[in-house]
């Protein structure tokens, strides 16, 4: 082998490392990757219509949505079962995509004790280690709680995810 070759080979590893790909991993955590794709699901029309939140999808990999709405709680609830393992990276990118969608629909965004978060990595700090995201959002005079967690921590069943939005005020 040539230098260059070896100097590649050498190279690799360190570039895998900085890409932020571990080992299994099919996607790199790079903080504000947004891990969604679009849905035609009714759910998406709710939201939209209830809670001000446009451009909502599911996470990668969904290959079921159920939908669930209880009018007299005001809690819109859909659950997504995966193809795949649920990865903390897939949790993670898919509450990017909705934490910008909540942004859009009422500025900053902030916990029950009413602390402004700054980016949803320092919402998931607030709440490790078990790795699930709740903010709070307002829309007009309305303050909506959002949570998303893994299927497995919320009902014991693994290879979900769960998104809850409810009208708390």
């Amino acid at each position: 082998m040539g230098k260059k070759t070896l100097m590649l080979a050498a190279l690799m590893p360190v570039l895998l490392l900085l890409a932020g790909c571990g080992p299994g991993e099919k996607y790199a955590d790079r903080g504000a990757r947004v891990l969604m794709e679009s849905s035609q699901a009714s759910w998406t029309q709710a939201l939209a219509e209830n809670c001000g939140l446009e451009d909502l999808g599911r996470p990668y990999g969904t290959a079921r949505e159920v939908y669930t709405c209880d009018e007299e709680t005001k809690l819109w609830r859909i659950s997504f079962d995966l193809d795949e393992t649920v990865t903390q990276t897939i949790v993670d990118g898919y509450a990017q995509g909705i934490w910008n969608a909540c942004e859009r629909a009422g500025g900053r965004l902030h916990s029950s004790s009413g602390y402004a978060y700054d980016a949803p990595d320092e919402a998931k700090r607030q709440q490790e280690p078990l790795n699930y995201y709740i903010w709070y959002y307002h829309l007009e005079n309305k303050v909506f709680r959002v949570g998303l967690y893994p299927s497995e921590m919320e009902e014991g069943r693994p290879g979900g995810v769960l998104l809850e939005i409810q009208q708390w005020k």
